[in-house]
């Protein structure tokens, strides 16, 4: 993502949060990222577009924070409270994001529900890794219950710090957490009881749409060395442009590459040739099953 847009997705969040989203007009996000109101429609279609790409950018930002405070070495309970603190603070400092999103009608019908999915998804996922990598297997019976259990205490912080504004150590957050879910896994090997959640009850998006984000963040990572490569090539001025400009329309079309197969093979033809590009573009042909030209 440019800078550009990322200046205007940072200047509209901070409007919305301000005055509100039906009171927050294409012209002022413009003004306040100090371009034309033109130029808006450069980036974004409408309006909903643009609030779809801001919760997705307001999501992945605050899923790069969590990643950061991941350390190999700290221990798992260190680091799985470390992220809980790390998201804790990202959260209040957007409180008043967040507070405008629940509270005001904002229509963007079917993204909302797979961007929800996503969330939820991941969030799902973070939480088991966690727990599984401080527990190991031990507690595979009870992985789905913990998580659960977990991650309705996580909800119900958040709740308290974004709709009713209580001021809490957040430094305190992730190793409280942490020994109350101590306390759960005690327990539930104590008493042996039978799991409430088993995998078989999960829906089963939960699987496939973790292992298609896993393969969108693969290609996205391949998409970015290539780019990198084409930095360094010793070629000409025109013919890096025209390679970049490739980068760009891939990097469009990898957003859903299962529906765009054809255009990705017929795009990843103009790396062909170039030896230092050879791997890459092999790794993309590889996941997307396609041929290269």
């Amino acid at each position: 993502m440019n800078q550009k847009k990322i200046s205007l997705i940072e200047a509209g969040m901070k409007l919305f949060a301000e005055q509100g989203y039906h009171l927050t007009s294409i012209q002022e996000i413009a003004e306040a990222a100090g371009i034309s109101k033109g130029a808006f429609y450069l980036y974004f279609s409408s309006k909903e577009d643009f609030i779809v790409t801001a919760i997705q950018y307001f999501y992945t930002k605050l899923t790069k924070q969590i990643d950061t405070a991941h350390l190999p070495e700290k221990s798992p309970k260190d680091n799985f409270a470390d992220q809980i603190n790390t998201m804790m603070k990202f959260i209040f400092q957007h409180r008043n994001f967040i507070i405008m999103y629940l509270r005001e009608d904002i229509s963007i019908g079917d993204q909302a529900v797979q961007i929800l999915q996503q969330l939820k998804t991941d969030n799902y996922h973070w939480l088991k890794q966690n727990v599984a990598a401080i527990y190991g297997n031990k507690i595979d019976r009870y992985v789905n219950d913990l998580v659960t259990q977990i991650e309705g205490l996580i909800s119900g912080f958040v709740e308290k710090i974004v709709i009713d504004g209580v001021q809490i150590d957040q430094d305190r957050i992730g190793p409280y957490l942490i020994n109350r879910l101590d306390e759960m896994v005690k327990g539930m090997l104590a008493k042996k009881e039978q799991p409430l959640i088993t995998a078989d009850h999960l829906p089963l998006r939960y699987e496939e749409i973790f292992q298609k984000q896993q393969k969108q963040d693969e290609l996205n990572s391949i998409l970015l060395s290539i780019q990198q490569k084409v930095d360094q090539l010793t070629i000409s001025q025109s013919k890096r442009a025209q390679l970049l400009d490739v980068i760009k329309v891939l990097d469009e079309k990898l957003s859903q590459p299962d529906e765009h197969k054809i255009v990705i093979q017929g795009l990843l033809a103009h790396f062909a040739g170039i030896d230092e590009l050879k791997d890459a573009t092999k790794k993309i042909a590889d996941i997307l099953h396609i041929d290269l030209l």
